[in-house]
């Protein structure tokens, strides 16, 4: 078996490129990753990238999580979708 690798939420957010698809996995924010979400967030601040994300979810994600992931886009994009 496979050793599972571990990175910190700011090497995570590095491995997704722009256009991407990126999918949270819980419902509401059980098992999302706020870690990863904000460190995601940080980094479109500070370079633009990632851009033109979206963002896929097996089950309902709650108002406050889904306005914490749509920050970004709404502000600086101005679209903001929920799937």
């Amino acid at each position: 078996m496979k050793k599972p690798k571990f990175v910190t939420g700011e090497e995570a957010a590095a491995m997704i490129k722009d256009d991407s698809t990126i999918a949270t996995i819980g419902m509401t924010l059980v098992s999302a990753s706020e870690t990863i979400l904000k460190a995601i967030e940080k980094r479109f601040l500070e370079t633009g990238s990632p851009n033109h994300l979206t963002l896929v979810h097996s089950c309902g994600q709650s108002i406050s999580h889904m306005k914490k992931c749509c920050t970004v886009s709404s502000e600086d994009t101005g679209v903001c979708s929920h799937v």
